[in-house]
């Protein structure tokens, strides 16, 4: 997955890419914005299809969120 995030972090820099996956593969790639061992993921938690953002336009990634459900989660559907 790191592999896999290096290759993508030139083409992210100059516009959006979305990634869509399990859960393991996203802890990996909040491990590799983070630039900490993968161990890291034990102590994580993400919801069910929320979005985490990374930005690999600096000259490191920088993790912009985790677990935003936004207004596509269902508990947030509010009712007419």
């Amino acid at each position: 997955v790191a592999a896999a995030c290096s290759e993508l972090a030139a083409e992210a820099a100059a516009g959006e890419v979305v990634v869509v996956s399990h859960v393991s593969p996203i802890k990996a790639a909040i491990s590799w914005a983070l630039d900490v061992g993968i161990g890291i993921a034990w102590r994580m938690y993400l919801v069910d299809a929320a979005v985490c953002r990374i930005d690999t336009s600096g000259p490191t990634p920088v993790l912009l969120a985790v677990n935003d459900a936004g207004p596509l989660h269902a508990g947030s559907i509010q009712p007419a």
